[in-house]
């Protein structure tokens, strides 16, 4: 799987054109699964090199433009999870995908009325992997969630509360108590970028995952699903909204 909704322009891009060729493949006459699997380990280190770009955490106004919904649209922002997607849904994705598979349902993923190929159905094995990991991944993701609300309240600690109110001569709100607060603040937001940085881990973290139990057909039939609802929610609150979907055969 890979997702885009909060991908740079050129990242973006790059996902696109890699999406027209897995389509491509998926539409072949004769599926060869050594190219499946390269073209979807390809989409992987797109995605997963966007989460380990080290200028994602350099400074504090860039975690805190990641974290308010930089680049992406008030729609996307509003289904955002630290930044981005949130890993548990990536799951609950697959088993939505192959589940509307298995009860033979049209995902246009390809042509009109078919599936790309055979597309082999979660086996027990993988609905018993996949059903224990969305299990641990909700708990850390709830961990997380608890651990960011402790940060946001540090906004109501009685240090900032004094800085704010007070400067040297005992006055309230003149530019040195903001300055005050400024600086105390400053200490607060490292921990703003700890939180970021586990749950962009947990988000690499939950992609290899999928890819390890994932056959790579089915990872590639995710893939694109995955990229079709991205578009999708970045289409609905663009300012010029594309006509058409991903880009096909």
């Amino acid at each position: 799987m890979a997702s885009a909704s909060s991908s740079s322009g050129g990242a973006w891009d790059e996902l696109k054109i890699q999406m027209k060729d897995l389509r491509a493949l998926l539409h072949s006459s004769s599926l060869i699964e050594r190219r499946i699997k390269c073209e979807v380990k390809r989409i992987l280190n797109t995605t997963i090199s966007n989460y380990e770009d080290p200028h994602r955490y350099e400074n504090s106004n860039t975690v805190l433009e990641i974290l308010s919904g930089r680049g992406i649209s008030p729609l996307e922002a509003a289904f955002m999870w630290m930044g981005a997607w949130r890993p548990s849904a990536a799951i609950s994705l697959v088993f939505s995908v192959m589940g509307l598979k298995n009860q033979g349902l049209n995902l246009n993923i390809t042509d009109p009325g078919t599936l790309g190929g055979s597309v082999p159905a979660l086996s027990e094995e993988q609905l018993s992997q996949l059903q224990t990991f969305r299990d641990l991944t909700s708990q850390a993701e709830k961990d997380l969630t608890e651990e960011l609300a402790t940060v946001q309240m540090m906004l109501a600690d009685q240090d900032v509360v004094t800085d704010l109110l007070k400067d040297d001569e005992g006055e309230e709100g003149s530019s040195s108590s903001s300055s005050k607060l400024k600086e105390t603040l400053h200490s607060k937001i490292s921990s703003l970028r700890d939180v970021l940085k586990r749950a962009d881990q947990l988000r690499i973290k939950t992609l290899l995952e999928l890819h390890s139990v994932l056959a790579p057909i089915q990872a590639a039939q995710c893939s694109i699903v995955a990229f079709e609802v991205a578009f999708a929610m970045r289409s609905l609150n663009s300012a010029t909204p594309p006509t058409t979907s991903c880009p096909r055969k």
